[in-house]
């Protein structure tokens, strides 16, 4: 069952980004999109990794669903660390304040 969910989650994934794939085509060069580097499959695996503990742990019996969802979501402050220091992500300013917003909202549901 946990492998089923998992298959519909990254096909669903797949068919949003292939409806998506004209209008980022426009901006993207395909031989950019082609270049080999070790942090594709790593992030590949480690997403998969996630997603099986999520699922598993909402399975869990008595799981609290409200603190696995806010886990859930402050990875994104660790993978926008991750990213800025060995990926040398840009855009940074930016994204620090979406990455507040995040922890606003993480905040908020974990004092409600």
């Amino acid at each position: 069952m946990l492998a089923a969910v998992q298959a519909w989650s990254a096909l669903q994934r797949g068919l949003i980004a292939l409806a998506l794939l004209p209008w980022v085509g426009r901006s993207v060069s395909l031989r950019g999109l082609f270049t080999r580097h070790w942090a594709v499959p790593a992030v590949a695996l480690a997403y998969l990794a996630a997603e099986y503990l999520y699922l598993a742990a909402v399975q869990t019996e008595g799981a609290m669903i409200s603190v696995i969802a806010v886990l859930r979501r402050s990875n994104l402050v660790m993978v926008f660390a991750l990213g800025a220091l060995f990926l040398r992500e840009r855009f940074i300013a930016q994204k620090s304040l979406a990455i507040a917003g995040v922890l606003a909202g993480i905040v908020l549901t974990l004092a409600g």
